[in-house]
């Protein structure tokens, strides 16, 4: 499980809620609070990560990183093709 889970933080505190073990709601509760998006945060940082959508998706828990183009690679040297075939 991934510790920063926002909704396995809720449905565990719902769970634990639904057998009676409070201390373990409690505790899920806590970090359901913790991990829950501050929306007052996402109204204040809303325009500048519309201007900006590099940083914009920086802070997305799960992104793409866009990187630039590779040079092609370039054969291996006659002694490692031959190495890694077995001599032949």
């Amino acid at each position: 499980m991934d510790p920063e889970d926002l909704q396995a933080h809720y449905n565990l505190m719902l769970c634990y809620q639904g057998i009676g073990n409070a201390t373990l709601a409690e505790t899920e509760q806590a970090l359901y609070a913790r991990f829950k998006a501050d929306e007052s945060s996402q109204f204040i940082t809303g325009s500048f990560r519309l201007r900006s959508p590099d940083d914009n998706n920086e802070r997305q828990s799960i992104h793409e990183h866009r990187s630039a183009r590779t040079a092609p690679l370039s054969p291996a040297p006659k002694r490692l093709r031959q190495a890694s075939t077995g001599g032949f």
